[in-house]
């Protein structure tokens, strides 16, 4: 009995279960096929979802309510609609039925919660639900990105006019390859306007000298959502370009010279030309020029022996792959390899003299 009872109270409360007429919901449908959320200036369709259980029963009336107000009715009796308010003008009746209505452009004034109210000649019944309508004012050209590397210095801005509704917004700093939360940013400011949408800043400054310790590289990522939704924007951008290049492998009988071009870890960055020359008596074979690309050491296509930072241009230099990019060696020349044979028969000459 008690179970039943329970049973009959979820049914009573959930499904509105009298005389027959059931309201089951009343649901949003993007034109981009979104049923969470509504983009300002996209068409959606309201549906009003209903079923009667009873025989004989006759619907009169569908009606919906926006925040209280009637802003569309169908009468079953007349065959008649009607729209008010807010989306009066904005309805095209030609790809709209009873209790479908199809909605030319989302405004923010159309934000809120709606009310879809069935009746007929012996009951009436409800549902509602909120539609959020979000007007996506923030674009990634709203943020600016500024690195002195002189100071090593990264300056992360964002100004952003218009955004609604109030956005959920969760911004940091976060070490690239584990994705570890070093610290967390807040917004400077998010300010309500006399429209209802919102202004968004944000200014922060970071230092390379703060993450000198931390092995990895770093990354600010901001997210902003609104919550209820699957809406979402990403920002994503490299804190002091990136550790690049590690220091180039060492070569028996040989050094290397690397260009001047240092990241804020002091390591050669993006462009930097590892140049390998030989010891004396040593000849280099192979090529003896190595460029920093993507983090690792490549060789330039063709022979390449002397090659300026001048000459580096990224875009239009072609690199062997990684698997295909070999170090030089240093062989001893050809006058060492006759001055040690020479050596070698006097030596000779002058044992078997002394025997």
């Amino acid at each position: 009995m008690i179970i039943l009872f329970f049973i009959l109270i979820y049914s009573a409360t959930h499904f509105n279960v009298i005389n027959g007429l059931v309201v089951t919901e009343i649901s949003f449908l993007s034109s981009n096929g979104r049923n969470d959320y509504v983009l300002t200036g996209e068409g959606f369709t309201i549906t009003c979802s209903y079923l009667l259980g009873k025989e004989n029963e006759i619907l009169k009336s569908i009606e919906i309510l926006q925040n209280g107000l009637q802003v569309y009715e169908f009468n079953f009796e007349t065959n008649e609609t009607r729209i008010d308010g807010l989306l009066k003008g904005a309805v095209d009746l030609t790809k709209s039925s009873s209790s479908h209505i199809y909605v030319k452009n989302a405004t923010i004034a159309m934000h809120g919660n709606y009310t879809c109210k069935v009746k007929s000649q012996i009951s009436c019944r409800s549902q509602s639900s909120n539609l959020i309508v979000i007007n996506d004012a923030c674009k990634d050209s709203d943020w600016s990105f500024r690195t002195n590397m002189i100071h090593c210095l990264e300056i992360i801005e964002l100004e952003c006019s218009g955004m609604f509704p109030k956005p959920s917004p969760s911004c940091g700093v976060y070490e690239q390859t584990t994705g570890q939360l070093i610290t967390a940013e807040p917004f400077t400011k998010i300010k309500l306007q006399p429209d209802g949408t919102y202004d968004l800043s944000m200014s922060h400054r970071y230092i390379a000298e703060d993450y000198r310790d931390r092995k990895g590289s770093f990354l600010f990522r901001c997210i902003l959502s609104v919550i209820g939704t699957s809406w979402t924007r990403v920002i994503n951008s490299k804190l002091f370009s990136r550790r690049d290049c590690p220091e180039p492998s060492t070569i028996a009988n040989g050094f290397y010279t690397v260009s001047q071009r240092k990241s804020c870890w002091d390591t050669p960055t993006e462009g930097s030309i590892a140049t390998y020359s030989c010891s004396s008596n040593y000849t280099l074979s192979g090529d003896g020029i190595l460029v920093c690309v993507d983090g690792t050491w490549r060789q330039v296509y063709g022979h390449h022996q002397n090659l300026s930072e001048n000459d580096i241009n990224l875009t239009k230099l072609q690199f062997l792959p990684v698997s295909d990019t070999q170090l030089p060696t240093c062989n001893i020349s050809s006058i060492s390899s006759l001055a040690v044979s020479l050596i070698i028969l006097v030596t000779i000459i002058h044992l078997n003299h002394l025997l």
